[in-house]
């Protein structure tokens, strides 16, 4: 049997190690620039960008 796990989640299970283990460098850096490069051109980009918007906009209303 074989499965098929999509590269932006392997990057980004590396990356939740590399910051829980405190390895803190270039290669969780690189790490962190790739993950997002493949996130930017998947299918779920939509829907990061109306997160992040949306907790952008709860911030400023709290702030202001």
């Amino acid at each position: 049997m074989e499965y098929a796990v999509p590269f932006p989640i392997i990057c980004g299970l590396v990356l939740l190690l590399l910051i829980r283990f405190k390895q803190y460098g270039v290669s969780a850096v690189a790490l962190a620039i790739l993950t997002g490069f493949y996130l930017s051109t998947s299918s779920a980009a939509p829907s990061i960008n109306q997160i992040i918007s949306a907790v952008g906009s709860a911030v400023r209303s709290l702030v202001a």
